[in-house]
């Protein structure tokens, strides 16, 4: 009976960061539902429901997508791989993450300085390609033009996405552990995205999940339900203008492809004009706690390198690994 409490108390959250979640109360509901003979399965299927670490994986997919991408279009900014067997960014989705910046120099000028005539004048007199004239008046005689360089920088960009698209992987099966000493199971991580991505696509087909285009503005995060919560200024695709509380609700027929809406942990919902989502905590940069001078978590997306820092787990507490699957994921094992 004690070891079965606790399953259930540790598919929620820990620690203080699980308040929402109420440990004793959860303690004596599951007592009643085993003494009653209701089915373990059924009691944990609720919100915080996390098996396999598969729900808090999902979630925090739909968290860096609004960061990095700026959206939930998932029917173009990712893809499944059939060779891979995995879910996968497409390069529409990598093109969005990425900063693009157009630097403009103005290497075509006229330098010519006399005062008895202007370059105009030796144009009309013709005398651009005398000799003497040499580059006095490059500009307006047409003999260069203004140079603009565009380049592309892929610095920021889809580096959350990433990580936690990696988990997808073999090697990283068992090697993530979320709160209630949960591990992940890679396979069934896949089997759920494939599943995500099956009904997204059907769904899409079926003009049942329509959305208007739109652009998302990360603003802040809070205590959520079973962990933090992020929130985010829906606006119309191009623009600052906000969607209607109706189209930003629609916006949920997006989050198929992680779960919407069996996933309970997703916790999708519209609050003063905002979208939010509920993900795990580490899972996403940014919004970890500490205990003194220790992180609070199992798992940790830095870009930041973290190895040999303080951190806890389950509150035990050791130091970050870097994962063998992820260079920005670090597991708190050392």
């Amino acid at each position: 009976m004690k070891n079965l409490r606790q399953t259930v108390v540790g598919g929620c959250a820990f620690g203080a960061l699980a308040m929402a979640c109420a440990g004793a109360d959860l303690e004596q509901k599951a007592s009643e539902a085993l003494e009653s003979g209701d089915s373990l399965g059924t009691f944990e299927q609720p919100l915080c429901e996390n098996r396999g670490g598969t729900n808090s994986v999902m979630t925090a997919i739909a968290v860096a997508a609004g960061r990095e991408l700026r959206r939930w279009k998932p029917e173009t900014d990712f893809m499944w791989n059939t060779s891979t067997g995995r879910l996968e960014l497409s390069s529409a989705g990598a093109a969005r993450c990425a900063g693009t910046t157009s630097t403009t120099s103005t290497s075509c000028v006229d330098t010519w300085t006399a005062t008895d005539a202007t370059c105009a004048q030796h144009v009309t007199w013709g005398n651009c390609n005398a000799s003497w004239m040499g580059n006095l008046c490059q500009a307006t005689c047409g003999q260069c033009s203004t140079s603009t360089s565009t380049s592309t920088s892929t610095s920021g960009g889809c580096k959350n996405t990433q990580a936690l698209l990696d988990m997808q992987k073999p090697e990283a099966n068992g090697k993530v552990t979320f709160p209630g000493n949960i591990t992940l199971d890679s396979t069934l991580l896949r089997q759920q995205l494939k599943a995500g991505w099956d009904a997204q696509t059907s769904c899409n087909a079926s003009g049942a999940c329509a959305a208007p285009e739109h652009d998302l503005k990360y603003t802040h995060v809070e205590p959520g339900s079973c962990d933090k919560k992020f929130f985010y200024d829906p606006l119309r695709a191009g623009s600052s203008t906000w969607l209607s509380a109706s189209d930003a609700d629609k916006l949920k027929n997006k989050l198929k492809f992680v779960g919407y809406p069996t996933n309970k942990m997703l916790n999708f919902y519209v609050r003063n004009g905002q979208v939010s989502v509920d993900p795990t905590y580490g899972l996403n940069e940014g919004v970890t706690s500490t205990a003194g001078s220790c992180d609070i978590a199992c798992t940790k997306f830095s870009t930041s390198d973290m190895v040999g820092k303080c951190c806890s787990c389950n509150g035990i507490y050791k130091k970050y690994l870097r994962s063998s699957f992820n260079p920005y994921i670090y597991s708190c094992q050392g």
